[in-house]
């Protein structure tokens, strides 16, 4: 009987799947010729026990600690490495959900909502940007003063503040607030004046600030990071977990645990590998039942590569403004989904989401992965552009 999942002791996994190789898995000697090269470029090695782009451990206060954004890049570098050992000369598309480990900005970002609206104080110096006037020309814009900026030199080396961002740029306003409520006298049906809080979105220097060009294109941590290196980056449409591949894999490990786990933290970690097709399954009869669904069978790479053309057909389906049973059963059933207010047209939402997506290859890869990448191919404008491989986390 499979029995409800608890509260006590778990395991945090993250991993990345690519559909070409499944799991990106490497021998001792290619962890050896990495190490070499990240010693050249000055990084820190990969573990000896690092084989795989799946890691796992207990988490909890006096155990593991907890993932978060640091943990998270910190994988990445380590994944990156190993595909650059795997597939030399390719560039990988990497596929995020909108957890807050993935979109997590850095501390200089530019972001409106952790600014004053005043000069100085408690909020953070953020890098210099630039802004566009009205005849489209660039300014650029420090956001911190510096010593040449008069008559503010008291102020060196303090953070400007929403309100003279604003100022510099022609577009603050008297009256403006750092959210746009204000207190006004409002006269009622019997004539009687009192005074109540309006909010106007014409005086909100928050929301004015954030929909600033150079606001609007602000990358998270992640992205950066993984851009730095040389690669893709690309976040799907939030609350739709069916159109990454490795959401499906995870419910699979899940089930299997569930079924065949004696619950406890031992048999948990030692059916977990083969949960996720890291190890073979077991000879004992009583996992027979597991190939039943298809996924613990001698091909996990099979099984990889059906998901991620499940997801191409979500994909294709929403761009097509499809709304069947099946849609409509991932559109309601998704983790993290918004409350029902939320939802609006989920189909048109979705469609109008992945339009803006500029993922070319989790889109428009073949339904059947080759068993090794494609040569590269000529990019736009005749440059020679890095064949890509999708990869999902």
């Amino acid at each position: 009987m499979i029995r409800k999942k608890g509260d006590g002791p778990g395991v945090m996994l993250s991993g990345f799947i690519c559909e070409t190789a499944g799991w990106l898995q490497i021998t001792p000697e290619q962890r050896e010729r990495i190490n070499k090269r990240r010693a050249e470029a000055g990084l820190c090695p990969l573990p000896a026990d690092y084989d795989s782009s799946c890691e796992y451990f207990e988490y909890g206060k006096n155990r593991d600690g907890w993932w978060d954004s640091d943990k998270m890049i910190k994988q990445t570098d380590f994944v990156i490495s190993i595909f650059e050992e795997l597939y030399p000369g390719y560039q990988a598309v990497f596929l995020f959900d909108w957890s807050s480990g993935h979109a997590k900005y850095a501390d200089d970002a530019l972001n409106a909502n952790r600014m004053n609206v005043g000069i100085g104080g408690k909020q953070p110096k953020m890098h210099d940007t630039w802004w566009k006037d009205a005849g489209g020309d660039n300014h650029t814009q420090t956001m911190v003063f510096k010593e040449n900026e008069t008559p503010f030199a008291a102020c060196v080396g303090q953070a400007k503040g929403m309100k003279q961002v604003l100022q510099e740029r022609g577009k603050y306003r008297e009256g403006m607030t750092a959210d746009g409520w204000k207190s006004v006298l409002v006269t009622g049906e019997d004539g009687r004046q009192e005074r109540k809080r309006v909010r106007f979105p014409e005086l909100d220097m928050t929301l004015i600030l954030s929909n600033e060009p150079d606001f609007k294109a602000e990358k998270s941590q992640l992205q950066l990071f993984i851009e730095a290196r040389g690669h893709v980056c690309d976040f799907l449409p939030k609350y739709h977990c069916e159109l990454s591949a490795i959401e499906s894999k995870w419910g699979r490990s899940k089930f299997f645990l569930r079924m065949f786990c004696e619950y406890n933290m031992k048999s948990m970690l030692e059916l977990i590998p083969v949960s996720l097709g890291l190890e073979p399954l077991p000879p004992d009869p009583k996992y027979g039942p597991a190939n039943l669904y298809g996924s613990f069978s001698a091909s996990p790479l099979r099984f990889t590569r059906k998901l991620f053309r499940k997801s191409r057909d979500f994909m294709r389906s929403y761009q097509a403004g499809g709304r069947g049973k099946k849609e409509e059963r991932a559109v309601f059933k998704a983790h993290r989904r918004p409350a029902p207010s939320e939802f609006g047209d989920s189909a048109a939402l979705v469609v109008a989401a992945l339009a803006a997506r500029q993922a070319p290859a989790a889109a428009s890869a073949a339904d059947a992965a080759p068993e090794a990448p494609p040569p590269a191919t000529a990019g736009r404008g005749g440059r020679v552009r890095r064949p890509r491989v999708p990869m999902s986390l």
